[in-house]
């Protein structure tokens, strides 16, 4: 896997980013973090990212509409990996269609990098 490939992380949980973070700082990627769908919207208009992993649920801007918006901007060229406690697949409803992944929370390194290392330029 590339060593610079960038992850946008965006979650209104500030210790998970951190855990998060840290994960994907040990396999070798470049973090960067947004607290909300707002500011990570920003940040997809002046940068494009690998991937991109948010949750579905934050405040002021919710994950379904940040992927919705997301996608506008960066027309498919991002992997979008949408993330969830949440056991009910109503979540779902309005963004299974616009996101690469499904990834529910807790969740392991494995399930995120086997995602990952196929769909990522290997070093």
């Amino acid at each position: 896997m590339q060593p610079s490939a960038s992850i946008l992380l965006v979650d209104d949980e500030k210790d998970f980013r951190e855990c998060v973070r840290g994960l994907f700082e040990l396999h070798g990627f470049h973090v960067e973090e947004a607290c909300n769908g707002f500011d990570a919207l920003e940040m997809i208009k002046d940068k494009r990212y690998d991937a991109i992993l948010t949750d579905l649920f934050m405040p002021r801007m919710s994950g379904k509409k940040f992927i919705y918006e997301a996608r506008q901007i960066e027309n498919g060229r991002t992997l979008i990996m949408a993330m969830t406690g949440s056991i009910e697949d109503c979540v779902w409803d309005g963004v299974v269609d616009l996101v690469d992944a499904k990834i529910p929370k807790p969740f392991t390194d494995e399930m995120i990098f086997n995602f990952l290392r196929p769909r990522l330029s290997c070093a």
